[in-house]
């Protein structure tokens, strides 16, 4: 099986507003707290595999992970969502990103969600074969999630968005 999604994930930063450097323990230990939720949001789905892991699990910290997914096609597999996650994948399938992604990637993007609401991840994105991108980013008590269409066009939705707030997207 070959991968077919990269995801990128920042570590938080906390170590430079303490003033503490990117190789400080601080660091190691944020790292370490990414690894962790990573692991914890990744591992053991029956609907992706994880190919590679980047420096994910390295004894050094980073500050910037990159991990390779490949989708296993599960037509049974309905992920459970949001009202802004059936919005986005209603909005990769009308950009014709293949079908086989869309209940895997809402999942994906719900429990990494849940990491950066947990402060156990800073921001993150997804790349997909065709080269969109879903990128989220955290702010205040909220996300903001933005898809990247491979034609150049922008779609920005907060996470937290009421109906008649996607109503005025469309």
């Amino acid at each position: 099986m070959s991968p077919n999604l990269w995801i990128g994930v920042y570590r938080r930063i906390d170590n430079r507003s303490e003033g503490l450097s990117d190789d400080s323990p601080r660091a190691l230990e944020l790292h370490n707290r990414r690894k962790k939720s990573l692991h914890d949001a990744l591992d053991d789905d029956p609907n992706w595999q994880v190919e590679v892991w980047g420096y994910t699990d390295d004894d050094m910290p980073h500050e910037f992970v990159e991990i390779a997914i490949a989708i296993i096609s599960n037509p049974a597999f309905q992920a459970l969502v949001t009202l802004v996650l059936s919005y986005i994948g209603s909005k990769l399938l009308d950009a014709a990103v293949d079908e086989v992604f869309i209940e895997p990637l809402k999942e994906m993007i719900r429990r990494l969600l849940d990491k950066q609401k947990q402060e156990k991840i800073l921001d993150f994105h997804i790349k997909l074969p065709d080269g969109t991108t879903i990128r989220c980013d955290p702010k205040n008590d909220d996300a903001v999630i933005t898809l990247h269409y491979r034609d150049g066009k922008l779609l920005t939705v907060m996470y937290n968005a009421s109906r008649e707030e996607i109503n005025k997207l469309d």
